[in-house]
């Protein structure tokens, strides 16, 4: 399937979004120029086809849009996905859709393949469970996936502390998952598990978000 027959547009009954979701997320978090992507732009081969999962405002997807063959956004939050579709056409992508989905049912919402599943700070603000479901759904679509998080142990001082109020305040929900999250040893704890094996990792110089690729063990 090629991105044209996408419906940009669906809709589905499930439960969406944040207080902070829609046009305020996509000016203070979500600026399409937010330099950790770098580090997942660097990651991705020029042409290739990307499943941008848990998009948000569309961000990432944005950057990834210029040297790719096709980037789908997917988001479970109308919000995002309005904002994220209003910044595509303002800077007229074809090569660029949004899609209202969960992507606890990525497998079954979206029949296209691609080279890349990319998942930016999605990991840490969901439960365990989740985190396993979403990942063997995109292992089903997508040969290789692509992890953007927060780095384990995160660092000491003022940015381990800021990391700590802004995950804080964005939710007693979203705090839970967090603080799972790190207790759980962050993004290396669930890959044994899944037989995932990391292909390349990178880190900021601060220590406090890593960068994966991984594949099914063969």
């Amino acid at each position: 399937m090629h991105i044209e027959n996408i419906e940009s547009e669906k809709k589905v009954d499930i439960p969406r979004g944040a207080w902070f979701d829609g046009w305020f997320y996509a000016k203070f978090f979500d600026s399409d120029k937010l330099g950790l992507r770098k580090y997942i732009v660097e990651f991705v081969e020029d042409g290739s086809s990307i499943i941008d999962i848990g998009c948000a405002t569309g961000g990432l997807a944005l950057n990834l849009a210029p040297r790719s063959k096709y980037v789908v956004g997917v988001d479970v939050s109308e919000k995002m996905i309005k904002q994220a579709l209003k910044r595509r056409n303002k800077l007229g992508y074809k090569n660029l859709d949004f899609i209202l989905i969960d992507a606890l049912d990525l497998s079954s919402e979206i029949d296209n393949t691609f080279d890349y599943a990319v998942l930016s700070f999605v990991i840490h603000e969901i439960p365990q469970k989740e985190r396993i479901r979403i990942l063997t759904e995109a292992m089903r679509i997508a040969d290789n996936i692509i992890i953007l998080d927060y780095h384990f142990p995160q660092p000491q001082g003022f940015w381990g502390i800021s990391i700590k109020w802004i995950e804080f305040f964005a939710g007693r929900e979203h705090y839970r998952c967090f603080r799972d999250y790190l207790q759980r040893g962050g993004l290396k704890s669930i890959f044994g598990e899944m037989g995932l094996r990391i292909i390349r990792e990178g880190v900021d110089g601060k220590r406090a978000f890593s960068t994966v690729i991984v594949q099914k063990q063969k």
